[in-house]
């Protein structure tokens, strides 16, 4: 069995959250219906607090200890965290100049095929083969394009929009910059909005 290392001691019962999962789906968010269809957990609903909140209820750690060895867990999760995304960096990066790679050995194959006047090359494992692409257009000139062909979008606030385009818009949504602005600096609550104060924990 391979022992994870890790940065913190964690005190026992909390370093098994770090893999922990809802023992309801076991981390899949659905479960399988008598139908056979996939439905949402009823136990987490793909919340992974609700997943987790069953086992946190189950610490017998006085508060303090419980609080210090969840923050423990945090920043060990978090360095976890970036680790393994400069690993996937990595790996998506490499990927990446594999694909560049085949553009171009794709774009030197359809050169020498040309050259060589052959459409098609193969043997018992590998078919090469060129294929004509369906015809489309390059713009040239977009200055010249017809109005028709080109499609406008535009960016304002919904009350400077002229009433004969409201039958245009497709969606709208809200400038909470804007009014979350007008709030810190005159306490403006516009209607339909309310006021959320609260806190966020933090770790260190």
């Amino acid at each position: 069995m391979t022992t994870a290392l890790t940065i913190y001691e964690l005190p026992e019962g909390i370093a098994g959250l770090a893999d922990a999962e809802c023992t309801e789906c076991e981390g899949r968010n659905t479960v399988t219906a008598d139908n056979g269809a996939e439905q949402p957990c009823p136990a987490c609903c793909g919340d992974m607090f609700l997943a987790l909140e069953p086992r946190l209820r189950e610490l017998k750690l006085g508060a303090e200890k419980a609080v210090l060895g969840l923050g423990r867990l945090w920043k060990e999760l978090d360095a976890e965290a970036a680790m393994l995304e400069l690993h996937a960096k990595a790996i998506a990066d490499r990927a990446a100049a594999r694909r560049r790679r085949i553009e171009a050995l794709k774009r030197w194959l359809l050169l020498e095929l040309d050259a060589a006047g052959v459409q098609k090359v193969k043997d018992a494992e590998v078919t090469v083969y060129t294929q004509k692409n369906p015809a489309s257009l390059d713009v040239v000139d977009e200055a010249l394009v017809p109005a028709r062909y080109k499609r406008a979008h535009i960016e304002m606030p919904l009350a400077d929009v002229p009433v004969e385009w409201v039958p245009y818009i497709k969606r709208t949504d809200v400038m909470k910059s804007a009014m979350n602005d007008e709030l810190r600096a005159d306490g403006v609550i516009p209607p339909g909005c309310e006021v959320r104060n609260g806190y966020h924990v933090r770790v260190r």
